[in-house]
C-alpha cells in the first residue's frame, strides 16, 4: 500500500480554509446574506447556475501549467484531500470538515493522517 501525508500551508494561493471564507464573502457580497437555503453549493450564487468540476479542474491545470508544474499532478481531488487537513489544522471539528468538503460519508478520515510533529505536539 501506499500512505499519502498532506500538510497545511500558510501560503494563500494553496490554503483551501482561507479559499473558502473568501467564497463566503463573495456570496455574502452578492446574495446580501448568507442564507444556508439560498444555495446548495458555497461557490454558487444561483440554485440554477453552479461553477462546473471541468471549470475548476481546468483553473488548477493552468496554474501549475503558468508556475512550471505538471498539470497531471494537480486536480480537484487534491483540493478535497488537501482541505480535509487544512481544516484538521486550522483545529475544526470532524462535522465542520464534512460538511464543507460536502463529504456524503466519513470516508474523508482516510485522508485526514497528520503528523503531529507538524501541529507541534
Amino acid at each position: 500500500g501506499v500512505a499519502l501525508r498532506y500538510y497545511c500551508t500558510d501560503d494563500p494561493l494553496l490554503y483551501p480554509v482561507l479559499a473558502a471564507q473568501d467564497c463566503l464573502r463573495v456570496r455574502v457580497r452578492a446574495c446580501g446574506e448568507c442564507d444556508p437555503g439560498s444555495s446548495k453549493y458555497i461557490t454558487s450564487i444561483s440554485q440554477r447556475e453552479t461553477i462546473k468540476k471541468a471549470q475548476v479542474a481546468n483553473l488548477i491545470k493552468n496554474a501549475a501549467k503558468n508556475m512550471g508544474l505538471s498539470q497531471k499532478d494537480y486536480s480537484c481531488h487534491w483540493l478535497r484531500t488537501g482541505g480535509v487537513c487544512a481544516l484538521l489544522a486550522a483545529g475544526k471539528s470532524d462535522l465542520v470538515i464534512r460538511l464543507m468538503g460536502r463529504w456524503s460519508s466519513w470516508c474523508f478520515s482516510v485522508y485526514a493522517t497528520w503528523n503531529d510533529t507538524r501541529r507541534g505536539k
